[in-house]
């Protein structure tokens, strides 16, 4: 069972977002792998409509990162601030976050809103 929820989960997780989610502007992904941001970036459907962000902070080792992708029509990818590193900054040792674990950014929308 286990080998069947995991094959070609990379490649599932993909069709799914550029089907169900096709109209969402903003994409909020948990616990993706290094090697998933870079098959989002390289899938013909997500990488030429969303801008794949992720934090200074992710995690290679661990794989379990936040991503967001942010579609490209409405926003401008050079104005990306992340802002994860302040916050993580702020938090107590007793607040149970790694690196990886938060994504904070913010962006401008080409719309102004």
């Amino acid at each position: 069972m286990c080998d069947a929820l995991n094959r070609h989960k990379d490649e599932r997780t993909l069709t799914i977002l550029a089907s169900t989610y096709a109209d969402a502007d903003i994409v909020f992904l948990q616990e993706s792998a290094v090697a998933f941001q870079q098959k989002a970036k390289a899938d013909p459907a997500i990488g030429s409509r969303y801008i794949v962000a992720r934090s200074a902070t992710f995690d290679k080792s661990r794989d379990q990162n936040s991503l967001v992708l942010l579609n490209k029509e409405r926003f401008v990818e050079s104005t990306i601030e992340d802002h994860t590193a302040t916050v993580m900054s702020s938090f107590t040792t007793a607040v149970p976050v790694a690196s990886g674990d938060l994504f904070v950014l913010s962006v401008a929308d080409k719309r102004g809103e």
